[in-house]
């Protein structure tokens, strides 16, 4: 499964998804950015963090887990895309339990 994510806390649960056997992160090119921006700029000059995740089918409850966690409580936007061009969004933070539940259906 492929999931994308962007927004101002993304890295943070990026960096708890990367330890995850099974999930590879493709960072985009903003993340490279980010490090110059580190060094001292102020963090709301700084670009939200965007990354491709490819999730196996071994570890997908607990990367599941991860991603729900982190739209539940972070100001993050996962965009799934189905079949054609259809694409599922959900956006952080969001504590309704329909739209969890929605969201980890969908990464089964």
């Amino acid at each position: 499964m492929i999931i994308y994510l962007s927004g101002r806390e993304t890295d943070d649960l990026l960096m708890v998804l990367e330890g995850v056997e099974g999930v590879v992160v493709k960072r985009s090119a903003e993340r490279k950015k980010r490090k110059y921006f580190e060094k001292g700029a102020r963090k709301d000059s700084m670009g939200a963090v965007s990354a491709k995740v490819f999730i196996s089918g071994e570890i997908a409850a607990e990367a599941r887990d991860i991603v729900v966690e982190g739209v539940r409580v972070k100001q993050v936007e996962v965009v799934i895309k189905g079949e054609g061009d259809a694409e599922t969004v959900f956006a952080g933070p969001n504590d309704e339990r329909g739209q969890l539940q929605a969201l980890a259906d969908l990464l089964v």
